[in-house]
């Protein structure tokens, strides 16, 4: 085991609902995606090897009518692998300008003008073209670097000069923060934090490729192996299991989710389906289930807006429109009305106040809701199993004199009641 190095400080993963009243997770998010598109732009614009038409696409030509990519102004076609020709016949008048902008591309092109044709030689790729590339990519990726670091530390200066409303202990949390990036990439799922009564927990040790691997192995061949499934997918907490399915992904071309959808079913597919899917998007299908056919589902609609913080609500919006096109709270209203409609609008809009504590009459709710249909039991369980999943089963117990745990055992069955009981954990524990 390798030793700690001095003054290394230990990671620490906190909660965005700590983060997102400091600082907007999402305007950072965006500041990266730009770094991002720009590495991309610069690598298309100056890394390409031009072997084929598309490696003209990103060149911009200027006209007297404005700017426009070259291949909306003239088609691009390779004659050999040694030459390329773009035809202006659509705008002639275009060609002087396709011309020079072939020229000024840094790409060390010579094109050749006959009329309305431009004949583009490609020049011969040579180990010192390819070493120059190489370079190029390193100085582009070194700037990229560059100004991730900026978006980085730019926030954390907003963060510590945050301290009007802001605990200290919150504020100390925040600058020792090392895992920025992967609270970026699924921060409504990061609970873990001294407070949460949650019965999953982060795992330690974690290795996303070893787990989806594991799952891999699991469903593949004849068969498949179930309790593989429930131990990995029942054991790690929600921003784990998004790591997994990247790295599933990544190692497949295929998405965990379909694989799971294809090899189980009934029940025991809904919840690991559950599982696997974003908590944003998981929300959203939920209340999509909630408003569809004839009736309204008032129960999911309170337990989505009453239970979610307001950065999860702002999340499930999001996934909303990405999913339907429709904004959430429009299709809301059309669902509703009186002083239910204003009391759900009022959460929806996720500008309520927040505290870190639990709300015990949530989780009283929650455990009513708990003796109800499959589906009521699968969402809550999810859904709360890293946030106050032990409070539910204190009140569960209280309102029915028998443990949850037990009642699951007793009313469920097969793979289904294997996992659930992974989840819910035995009394005590």
């Amino acid at each position: 085991m390798l030793a700690k190095a001095k003054g290394q400080t230990a990671k620490v993963n906190i909660n965005a609902a700590l983060v997102e009243d400091i600082i907007s997770l999402e305007e950072v998010k965006e500041d990266m995606a730009a770094v991002l598109t720009t590495l991309k732009e610069d690598f298309s614009r100056n890394l390409s090897i031009r072997t084929s038409p598309g490696a003209l696409d990103h060149i911009t030509v200027t006209t007297k009518d404005g700017k426009f990519p070259l291949n909306q102004l003239g088609q691009i076609s390779m004659k050999s692998p040694q030459l390329l020709v773009v035809n202006m016949t659509g705008f002639p008048e275009a060609t002087a300008a396709v011309t020079r902008a072939l020229q000024d591309s840094s790409m060390g092109l010579n094109p050749e003008v006959e009329g309305t044709i431009i004949r583009v030689p490609v020049p011969k790729v040579t180990r010192e073209h390819r070493e120059n590339l190489v370079k190029l990519a390193k100085q582009f990726s070194n700037k990229a670097k560059d100004s991730l670091r900026k978006v980085r530390t730019n926030a954390v200066t907003r963060v510590k000069k945050s301290k009007e409303g802001v605990s200290e202990d919150t504020i100390h949390l925040i600058e020792k923060q090392d895992d920025l990036d992967l609270l970026l990439e699924s921060p409504s799922s990061l609970t873990v934090n001294s407070t949460a009564r949650g019965t999953v927990k982060e795992k330690a040790g974690f290795n996303p490729g070893e787990d989806a691997a594991a799952l891999r192995k699991a469903m593949e061949g004849i068969g498949t192996t179930e309790k593989t499934l429930i131990d990995i997918l029942t054991q790690r907490s929600n921003a784990q299991r998004q790591l997994i399915c990247k790295a599933y992904h990544d190692a497949t071309g295929r998405t965990l989710c379909d694989d799971l959808e294809g090899d189980t079913h009934g029940d025991f597919e809904d919840i690991l389906v559950a599982l696997v899917t974003p908590p944003a998007k998981f929300d959203c299908q939920e209340f999509i289930r909630a408003i569809k056919g004839a009736g309204t589902n008032e129960r999911i609609l309170i337990e989505l807006f009453a239970s979610r913080s307001n950065h999860q609500i702002k999340a499930m919006c999001d996934a909303y429109l990405a999913e339907t096109g429709r904004a959430l709270i429009h299709d809301l209203k059309s669902e509703v009305s009186g002083d239910f409609e204003k009391t759900l609008l009022i959460l929806a809009e996720g500008k309520r106040d927040e505290s870190a504590t639990v709300d015990m009459a949530k989780a009283k709710q929650d455990a009513k809701g708990a003796g109800t249909t499959e589906s009521t039991l699968i969402r809550i369980i999810v859904s709360r199993s890293e946030l106050d999943l032990q409070d539910i089963k204190a009140e569960y117990k209280k309102l029915f004199g028998t443990s949850l745990y037990a009642d699951i055992e007793s009313e469920t069955g097969g793979d289904f009641r294997q996992t659930l009981l992974k989840i819910c954990g035995e009394d005590g524990k």
